[in-house]
């Protein structure tokens, strides 16, 4: 179980897309502090505590990420390739969620540690009840190990 007080980071390059992701999680009731970071380079940035993000108490260690994977620059594949490599951060769940159904991108995403695999909804509703199945399974009933 993660601590209500845990954060969350999510990571999306679209601006509308993590809009809808905050509102959505406000309205599923999820209690955890949400962060929001717009690429890849940001989150690898965020993890590694370096330049704007030196502060860990302003900017604690997320006890869980979502990931988009279709992103300019670096990929959330890229992210997660380097994530796993870091023996401080493999164990950080990693939920992708995407728009992407290509099966190579599913495949290749379990492959690199992903810890599932969300298609994202388009819907506002839709979106809210994939949280609070987030909510329930992996931050209320869901054991983490130690990171």
């Amino acid at each position: 179980m993660i601590a209500s007080g845990a954060t969350v980071l999510a990571v999306d390059d679209d601006p509308d897309d993590r809009f809808l992701l905050e509102q959505a999680w406000r309205q599923a009731g999820i209690g955890n502090p949400l962060r929001t970071i717009d690429d890849g380079p940001g989150l690898v940035d965020y993890l590694s505590g370096s330049g704007a993000y030196s502060d860990r108490t302003r900017y604690p260690l997320p006890a869980m990420i979502l990931l988009d994977i279709k992103m300019p620059g670096m990929s959330g594949l890229d992210v997660l390739k380097w994530l796993r490599a870091q023996e401080s951060l493999r164990r950080v769940p990693v939920l992708i969620l995407t728009a992407s159904t290509a099966p190579t991108d599913v495949t290749e995403a379990y492959r690199l540690g992903a810890s599932c695999f969300f298609i994202k909804p388009s819907a506002l509703d839709e979106l809210i009840e994939l949280l609070k199945a987030v909510k329930n399974c992996w931050l209320r009933f869901n054991q983490f190990p130690e990171i």
